[in-house]
This record gives C-alpha cells, structure tokens and sequence, in this order.
C-alpha cells in the first residue's frame, strides 16, 4: 500500500512538472513565433520551423507561407537584376516599397542614369542628370562636363579657322572674284541683315554699294578677333561666331578713304551662315588749341 501511495505521488508530481513544461514551451514557441513573423528572416523563420514541428498548425502554416512568399520575391529580384533596366528596376520598387533592396535599386538606376548621359555626353543629358539626381555620386563629374561645355570660347585652332573663312569672303570682295566668296559661304546665308542671301547678292552688292564708277581700288583689312565662341549641337556639328575689328579702304579718283567696321559672322559646320559689319562711330577730332 505504502508504494502504491508513493509511485501515484510520483505520478503526480511528474504529470504537474510535464503540465507546466508544457505551458512554459507552449508560451515561449508563442513568442518565438511572434519573433519569426517579425523577423522578415528566412534563417530565422527556417529555425522556428526546426525548432517547433509540433507547433500549432495554424503558426506552421503562417510560417511556411511566408517563406513561400520570399521565395517568389527572390526569383522575381533575380529576374530583375537580369534584366538590368532603369525599368526593370523602378517597376520592382514600385511592386514592393518595403523592399530591402530599396538603396541598391535606387544605386542601380542612378548608374544606369549616368551610363545612359554619358552615352549621349550632351549639355542637356548632363543637365537632366543634376536635376534628377541634385546630391548624385557623379555630381561632381557633370559639374565638370557642364563647365567644358557652357564655356564655349573657341580653341586657337577653331578661332584660326573662322578667321580664315572671313577673310577669304572679304578678299573675294577685294579681287570682285564671286568664286572665292562662294567657297565659304553656304548655299543660303545672311548676308547684311538680309536672310536667303546667295553670292550673287554679295556680287550685286560690290556693284551698287563698293565699286562705283569712281572707285578704283576696295580693300578690307582685318583686325585681331575680338570674340570667338564654338557651340557644339547635338546632332554632333557646331556653330562659330566671331567678332572681328576691320578697316575698309576705298581709293576714289578724288582720293582714299577709309572708314572702320565691325564684324560679326557665324559658320556651321565651316561654312558661313551670317555675316554682317556695322560702321563703327568715328572718334572725335581733337579740339585746336586757341
């Protein structure tokens, strides 16, 4: 009787120590599964699976499909990194805010930005760059590339050449030759503020205004270039225009005159589109001392 009494109490004892066991696991499985939810962690999720199978089926389940759902998103992101588009990437975030690749999809389309700006190296494509991306990490390159571009000062070399073509058009009218003129010139151009000029303009010109029936010499003489910038367009040519000094020297029957002019020419693509000269004031003779 007295063992009986003893192993029924030991019974008791175990199924009480087993009861609590079980409510103590049946609490700490409730707050592991709240950490796993939480967690967004596939190996913390996997681990709460390992580490309760006998968890209630409904946290199993929640579990399970939650890992299924990461599954997708990862091959989904995979598919995207394959693609390797500012597309691609900017229909992925839009898809999932909260993704975890959020700072790298925004990496990724900055680069992919700048890949394409680089590609076209234009003002504007650099100019859309720092207005899309004000705090970029190529920031600092397309200040650079902006400050080449804007400055647009022609080279020596750039200014050499238009210097050239104006004073092969000016020489054309010195030697009345229309085939000198038309070597720089382009099929229609502006000639003194006159649009769709062609180089029987500037030869109907030399007759009425230049070589009248008095004169028998016309020279131009050139001065040093006072300004000469170089644009590029995007279609890949370029527009010059300089300002240059010159001198204009008639010899009359009556005698020589001269009088000083200012002109002003474009050329796109190394021909001339415009050229103009405006009669500069004279400077003022100086008073006789009385």
């Amino acid at each position: 009787m007295a063992l009986f009494v003893s192993l029924l109490i030991a019974f008791i004892m175990c199924a009480v120590l087993l009861f609590f066991y079980n409510k103590g696991n049946e609490n700490h499985e409730a707050e592991e599964y709240e950490i796993a939810l939480k967690s967004n962690n596939q190996q913390v999720m996997e681990q709460f699976l390992e580490d309760y199978p006998n968890a209630p089926l409904a946290h199993i389940n929640s579990i399970k499909n939650l890992l299924n759902q990461d599954k997708l998103k990862s091959e989904e992101w995979g598919h995207v990194v394959q693609q390797n588009t500012i597309a691609a990437y900017k229909a992925y975030l839009e898809a999932h805010p909260d993704t975890p690749h959020k700072d790298e999809i925004q990496k990724k389309i900055e680069e992919l930005y700048w890949d394409e700006v680089v590609s076209l190296n234009t003002e504007a494509a650099y100019l859309g760059y720092r207005e899309k991306f004000p705090k970029g990490i190529h920031t600092k390159e397309a200040d650079e590339k902006l400050k080449v571009m804007l400055d647009n000062t022609s080279t020596p070399s750039e200014e050499k050449a238009a210097v050239a073509a104006v004073r092969k058009f000016l020489q054309g009218i010195n030697s009345k030759s229309t085939s000198k003129i038309q070597e720089v010139v382009a099929p229609s151009f502006n000639f003194l503020g006159a649009g769709g000029a062609t180089t029987a303009d500037v030869a109907k010109y030399m007759r009425e205004k230049l070589y009248q029936a008095d004169v028998n010499n016309v020279m131009w003489h050139l001065g040093t270039a006072m300004k000469a910038t170089t644009d590029k367009q995007e279609g890949g040519g370029t527009i010059q225009t300089i300002t240059i000094p010159a001198r204009l020297v008639i010899e009359r029957k009556g005698g020589t005159g001269s009088s000083r002019y200012t002109i002003k020419a474009q050329m796109q693509n190394g021909k001339i589109t415009s050229i103009n000269w405006i009669l500069q004031a004279a400077a003022p003779t100086p008073k006789s001392e009385q």
